[in-house]
């Protein structure tokens, strides 16, 4: 059976240019039996930088839930991959809270967290936390899938260096990603710095959820790869626009391969 996108969702919360260290997601109804669960964050702040950042469960970890884990993050100084799970290792700030990019001056990231929801339906919301009261602008975009595994394939992500941040130097506003299996949706978050109006998709991409401030800090987006992958197969998932700061991530969530056999589900 296909992935499948349960109804209502993404859920998302859009912060505008507002100050504190918290964006909390709608409350939204998990299906029953086992969801896969994928959150995208994407924030810009005016000041301090957003590190370190969590996610948690709003009132604790439902006993049908596992707690959020963290599977991608846009970062210059790159990750290594701890098997099974691909959780990663990342090589800068993401736990204690020192900011590899300081010294450049750049205030947005780009994350993916994720859990599994395996119980009766219920109704739940989601916060991320990041450290420091600067006002900042971004997202907080639940998916809810069915027929997902809870293991997960290819991670991707660019953070754009300084040479890229001019008004001046043209960049893509893309990220490639190889898939690794037949069937998975590919589901990422892309923060731009510069955009005051709606961002387009290019050819490879749905976007699910997008806003801008009008300003000066930019839009957030929460997408996804249009249609399934192909495994051993490349895509480019972005948007068309250019130039300025930018941030992006993607995660390959595998399909469960169940199949029906003679009215039941193996």
């Amino acid at each position: 059976m296909p992935i499948a996108l349960d109804a209502g969702f993404p859920q998302t919360t859009f912060k505008n240019n507002a100050i504190g260290g918290t964006i909390t997601s709608p409350a939204f109804t998990v299906g029953g039996n086992v969801r896969t669960l994928v959150l995208v964050y994407t924030e810009y702040t005016t000041g301090d930088d957003p590190w370190p950042i969590s996610c948690a469960w709003v009132g604790g970890t439902p006993g049908a839930a596992t707690d959020w884990v963290l599977r991608a993050w846009n970062s210059l100084g790159g990750y290594a991959i701890n098997n099974p799970n691909l959780t990663y290792t990342f090589a800068g700030d993401s736990v204690t809270g020192a900011d590899a990019e300081a010294t450049s001056g750049r205030h947005h990231t780009t994350r993916i967290f994720t859990s599994t929801w395996n119980g009766a339906p219920a109704s739940a919301s989601a916060v991320v936390t990041r450290t420091g009261t600067d006002a900042n602008t971004g997202i907080v975009s639940v998916y809810s899938l069915e027929n997902a595994k809870t293991t997960f394939g290819t991670v991707g992500q660019h953070h754009s260096s300084g040479a890229e941040i001019t008004a001046t130097t043209a960049q893509t506003m893309e990220l490639p990603i190889t898939a690794s299996a037949n069937g998975s949706w590919i589901i990422g978050g892309l923060y731009w710095g510069n955009a005051s109006g709606a961002v387009t998709a290019n050819g490879s991409t749905t976007i699910d959820y997008q806003n801008n401030d009008g300003g000066a800090q930019g839009v957030s987006v929460a997408f996804r790869l249009t249609g399934t992958t192909t495994a051993s197969t490349g895509y480019t998932l972005g948007i068309t626009s250019s130039q300025w700061a930018w941030g992006v991530v993607a995660i390959e969530v595998l399909s469960s391969d169940r199949k029906w056999f003679f009215g039941r589900v193996s």
